[in-house]
């Protein structure tokens, strides 16, 4: 699978019937995607099978278009490299999927730019996929899917709920909002403008149905910001929200989790900051309707080894592609299960996009550069005493011979990450089995980047394993 942003991954709970995962990428002509499905449960069975690719393509008489291109009142539209998928259990116990992302409006009556929201839809296993648009001018930036009243608490029987925020790019750049409300669609102008504040691609939660919590970092880089919703309220608003340590600025948009466990419902909100020169990792935690507990520092991740594929021309040694320990990183997704091991959390990232250091040419445009992931992960117990750490820095061995003004050169692919899932399923002998999967994209912004998955599956006893998804 090729694609020019990164891909987009789901999971569900086991089934008969119905695949795990759902892994989505998009592409100039349509959507690629392939099904995981947890066969181990069957004698026989291979227990880690991506299916078979399959796609969707846009109609080719009316394809979308780029809108990186249009200005709103505050400058160009940056781009936005999330695109929210969210699955989801409707309350006839099928498996749906909703992916949203932007495009322009070409054929504006009024030749005034405008952006357009794509839904494409996938019902599981029928593999059925619709596309649906949305005329509204709405850059969609992070999502959620929880639910609501109905025969029980939680699938089947209950009503999903899906949250999507963004910003409006014309007319303020203030939050907006589409949700489903379990039967139609609605739109939410917020009352409250952004002006440069940054939301987190994974930063929207419900600890519980009716009370949101969406996180972002100010234009400033200097603070968390939380919107709140509550019933009382009606309407999302800014919140209080404790300030990061001293000293720590240039923060990145923050990601939230939330899970439940013997002393309630937790939340817990990650944030990468400089501080003393180095970026380090930062979080908050609460135990929902208390205070919140205080930041606490993670430190930096370690050192990217050596790339094997990595060949430099005979120059100083002034050429690097890979992380360092304090180089600039941002968390951009983050899966959380609890199981009879204990809580396990898993955040993922990736280093920034950069250029290969030492090199005046723009190598990135080639696909190389600076950029690996990076991973932490909180395994066993709860969240004061459980075993965190951050593991190793990593990324696909995906080697291109790039020319460069000290001659000929062979340089790491760069790697970009959104989004993460967990499954958890049962083997044949009933044992535990808890699969954990990140996805990404070599090349970002390259029509020719590659998809690539980094999974660890229990069941066959193996650690995290990089896999190109074809």
């Amino acid at each position: 699978m090729t694609t020019f942003s990164p891909p987009q991954i789901v999971s569900y709970p086991s089934s008969v019937l119905g695949p795990q995962m759902l892994l989505v990428a998009r592409t100039d002509s349509g959507f690629a995607f392939r099904f995981w499905k947890d066969d181990n449960v069957f004698p026989g069975g291979v227990g880690n099978r991506w299916l078979d690719r399959q796609s969707w393509q846009f109609d080719p008489q009316n394809p979308p278009f780029d809108w990186t291109g249009f200005s709103a009142e505050t400058g160009p539209i940056p781009p936005v490299p999330a695109w929210p998928l969210l699955g989801y259990i409707d309350q006839d116990g099928v498996y749906r999927a909703n992916a949203f992302f932007a495009f322009a409006d070409v054929q504006s009556p009024t030749g005034d730019p405008h952006v357009v929201v794509g839904q494409p839809w996938w019902q599981i296993p029928i593999a059925d996929v619709a596309f649906d648009t949305f005329q509204k001018d709405f850059l969609p930036r992070v999502g959620t899917t929880w639910y609501g009243a109905g025969p029980s608490p939680n699938p089947p029987g209950a009503v999903p709920r899906l949250n999507i925020f963004g910003s409006a790019p014309f007319g303020g750049a203030k939050l907006r909002e589409l949700y489903w409300d379990g039967a139609n669609w609605n739109w939410h102008d917020h009352n409250l403008e952004l002006n440069g504040d940054e939301l987190g691609p994974s930063s929207l939660i419900f600890p519980q149905p009716n009370h949101g919590y969406l996180f972002g970092v100010t234009a400033e880089k200097d603070n968390v910001l939380l919107f709140a919703y509550q019933p009382a309220a009606v309407d999302w608003g800014r919140a209080d929200f404790p300030t990061v340590p001293d000293g720590v600025t240039d923060l990145r948009a923050p990601v939230a989790l939330t899970y439940s466990d013997d002393r309630g419902v937790n939340v817990s909100v990650f944030t990468v900051g400089l501080r003393n020169g180095k970026y380090h990792l930062f979080s908050i935690h609460q135990i929902f309707g208390h205070d919140w507990e205080g930041w606490q520092d993670y430190g930096a991740p370690p050192d990217e080894p050596v790339s094997p594929c990595e060949d430099l021309p005979s120059t100083p040694d002034i050429i690097r592609t890979r992380f360092l320990s304090g180089d600039a990183f941002t968390m951009t997704s983050a899966c959380v299960g609890i199981d009879d091991q204990g809580l396990h959390i898993h955040l993922f990232g990736h280093s920034d996009i950069l250029g290969p250091e030492g090199l005046g040419s723009n190598l990135l445009a080639e696909g190389v550069g600076q950029g690996a992931l990076v991973h932490f992960s909180w395994e066993g117990g709860d969240f004061q005493s459980g075993n965190w750490s951050f593991e190793a820095t990593t990324r696909p061995v995906e080697c291109l011979n790039v020319p460069t003004a000290f001659g000929p050169a062979t340089l790491q692919a760069a790697f970009e990450t959104t989004s993460c899932a967990i499954y958890q399923g049962k083997t044949q002998n009933g044992q535990t089995r808890r699969r954990i999967s990140a996805v990404g994209v070599t090349r970002p912004g390259n029509n020719n980047g590659n998809v690539w998955e980094y999974a660890l599956d229990t069941a066959l006893g193996q650690g995290f394993q990089w896999l190109l998804i074809e």
